[in-house]
């Protein structure tokens, strides 16, 4: 039964949930945060007949959340021509979401994908749709500029804010379970006494550099350290292999574990001494995106390195136990050189970080996005 006083808020998106990425976890609670407001039908793509259950997945408890998923058939004879298939399989989405909702009515409707807002654009402008949209810009690109029928827009970062000029927006950036990530117990993955330095997540998003091989140059200059590498995809960690035999290393201190599920994230890095992410300056890792591994990061009480980037001071400048350096060889062995050599004192500092991770709840952004749209 829906509560009669919450208006009822369509979020759609292409995305696939369950995934390995972190736009599935970011969906998945930005959703729940926002039921406490709203009866939230979200519809997603789920790809091969994906049978896991969501909402055990992600520990969703909301009974205001409604969760509508798209299959979409694996049709083999279309993987080796990726882009048609992919266009091929956003057709078969919209069609099939269509089909879901054309008897459904919403007060508000709710996107993050730039295909769908351009979709949405269309629709507004020739009146097939009146119904207010809110766009969640993870990233920007020059033809966003020319949107003017989307009614708001959530920016994760004030560099998107910017050059959407005179655009009805607000600057909101990611969140994290802070509860989950503090409370969490060390879970050790890696049975060794050396000082654990790590990488958790994705390190291929946009295919862009995220700093990995510049971490194993590193360990393979520093005495008494290994690195852990948690995610994937793996011909990242192929290449992390491929180095660290070219400079004819013993690679007993270099550590690969593959994608994990959700749920055991968070003790995962309470396990490590050292939490870092050191991608090199572009536009879209430094000054559109809002890594959700930041504040993942700054939640566990664990010491941080992040490269000096605008959008990560943007976030992390207040962070005691964060350290910034520059995003090269010289600069990410000098940071963990630092932390190693002086671990109690960020340790210490570490824990000053939790005061600030609990300002970056997901209840905190869904009440500021609330007071945005209505």
């Amino acid at each position: 039964m829906l509560k009669s006083n919450k208006k009822r808020l369509l979020y759609i998106t292409f995305l696939r949930i369950p995934s390995e990425k972190a736009n599935s976890v970011q969906i998945m609670n930005t959703c729940e945060a926002l039921s406490d407001y709203y009866h939230i039908d979200l519809v997603h793509s789920k790809r091969y007949f994906e049978k896991k259950n969501i909402r055990e997945i992600y520990e969703v408890k909301s009974k205001d959340l409604n969760i509508i998923s798209v299959f979409i058939p694996k049709m083999r004879f279309l993987i080796r021509f990726q882009r048609l298939w992919f266009y091929i399989s956003l057709l078969i989405f919209y069609i099939m979401a269509f089909l879901k909702l054309c008897k459904s009515e919403y007060d508000i409707i709710f996107t993050r994908d730039d295909k769908l807002a351009l979709v949405f654009e269309l629709l507004k402008k020739i009146g097939v749709v009146k119904t207010p949209v809110y766009y969640e810009l993870h990233d920007f690109s020059p033809w966003m500029k020319r949107l003017k029928h989307i009614d708001g827009y959530i920016c994760l970062t004030k560099g998107i804010k910017d050059r959407l000029k005179k655009r009805r927006s607000i600057v909101l950036h990611d969140a994290v379970d802070y509860k989950k990530y503090s409370n969490e117990e060390k879970k050790v993955v890696v049975d060794t006494s050396l000082f654990k330095v790590s990488y958790i997540g994705n390190a291929s998003t946009y295919n862009l550099d995220k700093g990995l091989l510049n971490i194993a140059r590193a360990i393979l200059n520093l005495k008494d350290t290994c690195m852990i590498f948690v995610g994937g995809p793996k011909d990242v960690w192929y290449k992390v292999k491929r180095l660290v035999k070219k400079e004819e290393r013993k690679s007993d201190r270099f550590h690969y574990i593959p994608f994990v599920p959700y749920n055991e994230v968070a003790c995962i890095m309470k396990g490590m001494d050292c939490l870092v992410y050191t991608p090199p300056m572009n536009d879209k890792l430094g000054i559109f995106a809002s890594p959700m591994k930041i504040f993942e990061y700054i939640s566990t009480g664990i010491p941080v390195i992040l490269s000096d980037l605008p959008v990560h001071r943007e976030i992390a400048s207040e962070c005691p136990g964060v350290l910034f350096c520059e995003p090269d060889e010289d600069g990410v062995m000098g940071a963990i050189k630092r932390v190693y050599e002086k671990q109690d004192l960020y340790r210490e500092k570490a824990k000053k970080n939790l005061d600030i991770a609990k300002e970056f709840s997901w209840k905190n952004r869904a009440k500021k996005i609330k007071e945005f749209i209505g």
